[in-house]
């Protein structure tokens, strides 16, 4: 008799003692390689009391953290910048449950707990290899839109002058002379050419 009350007073001391944290604020950061994922917490979570795991199929990335609370209304309400498409928040059974829906498959995750300020962070990242898709997609993107240095652009409006200047010219002289004098096919020649660079040849 004297065990069974000893075991109740036991798990009844248990039960109360641990200590329940309120998930308070979410935040994530889009990065090149990846999500950063920040809650605030009421106080430090132990790395054991938090489980994740990530579903391919729906893009839905599942954290739950036991003896903790989670505010429905306001983290799931939190609003969000593609590629993550949604949140959800909930607390059943003494845990708190997180939902995050990214638009991007999330290949690895790593947890780090801060406990000034009470803090869970979250790296979640892409797969290696999109990173680098994505890069030979910006390069080829860019390529074709390499800055003008300054010396380049003040070459060019060197050459429009000079070629406008040959062009006046030659229509002057034509009105003196006849036929057609050197300036005015060089400078339409020079005007083209300097176009034709600008527009083409960057």
């Amino acid at each position: 008799m004297s065990k069974n009350i000893f075991l109740t007073l036991f798990l009844i001391h248990y039960a109360f003692s641990a200590e329940v944290t309120a998930i308070t604020e979410i935040s994530i950061e889009t990065k090149q390689n990846g999500y950063v994922l920040t809650l605030s917490c009421s106080s430090p979570v132990l790395e054991k009391n938090l489980t994740s795991w990530y579903a391919p199929a729906t893009g839905w990335f599942y954290i739950s953290i036991l003896h903790a609370t989670a505010d429905s209304a306001k983290l799931s309400s939190k609003e969000t910048e593609f590629p993550i498409m949604e949140i959800q928040a909930s607390t059943e059974d003494s845990s708190a449950q997180i939902a995050i829906k990214s638009a991007r498959y999330i290949e690895q995750s790593e947890f780090y707990y801060s406990t000034t300020p009470p803090e869970i962070l979250a790296s979640l990242r892409f797969p290696v290899m999109d990173l680098i898709a994505d890069n030979e997609k910006s390069e080829i993107l860019t390529a074709g839109t390499k800055p003008v240095s300054r010396n380049v652009m003040l070459l060019r409006k060197g050459l429009y002058f000079v070629g406008a200047s040959l062009t006046v010219a030659g229509i002057i002289d034509q009105d003196h002379t006849e036929g057609f004098g050197w300036e005015l096919p060089t400078g339409a020649g020079i005007l083209i050419g300097t176009w034709l660079w600008e527009k083409h040849g960057h």
